[in-house]
């Protein structure tokens, strides 16, 4: 059972290196390695699941698990800092960020708590998508401005929760 474990940790390793060839400007990299990512993030999820493990294979298996929320931690918020580097100054510039992007980063970040938590993802991209759509249109209809969404991890629980605030009269 080392073997996969062997392979998913070389996969980390390649995939760490690639992250990092992007964040440096590496012309063979020019987007960021997010569907390779995923991929890795699916077979840990494979992984994860099989209650056959050995001790030792599940203490290793863990230790995987932690490195890769770690890097993708470190990846989203290096992400994050690069695109605010390529804002302008004016705080009233648009996000560069598309609507339906930040709905895909929020679910890999809402997945990957729950993994982290050892609990498995019940909701698909398309049904996590619906549901921030309807938390959305329930906030607006209350008068309320949606500015985003979080993810939080709170009393063991993991939740999303909206940032919003009450519209300005004439806007």
């Amino acid at each position: 059972m080392d073997l996969p474990l062997d392979e998913l940790e070389q996969k980390l390793e390649e995939l760490a290196r690639k992250w990092e060839r992007y964040f440096a400007g590496d012309r063979e990299v020019p987007i960021p390695p997010e569907r390779e990512r995923q991929a890795l993030a699916r077979q840990l999820r494979f992984f994860s699941q099989n209650e056959g493990l050995s001790t030792a294979a599940r203490f290793r298996l863990d230790g995987l698990l932690h490195r890769f929320f770690t890097y993708t931690q470190l990846w989203e918020r290096q992400l994050r800092g690069k695109v605010e580097a390529r804002r302008p100054a004016d705080a009233a510039a648009p996000a560069t960020v598309s609507p339906r992007d930040e709905v895909a980063r929020l679910h890999q970040e809402y997945t990957a708590s729950l993994l982290r938590m050892g609990k498995k993802p019940t909701l698909d991209e398309q049904s996590f998508r619906r549901l921030v759509e309807e938390q959305r249109r329930k906030l607006e209809q209350q008068g309320l401005e949606v500015q985003g969404f979080v993810v939080s991890t709170e009393g063991g629980r993991v939740s999303l929760k909206a940032k919003a605030r009450r519209k300005r009269e004439g806007a």
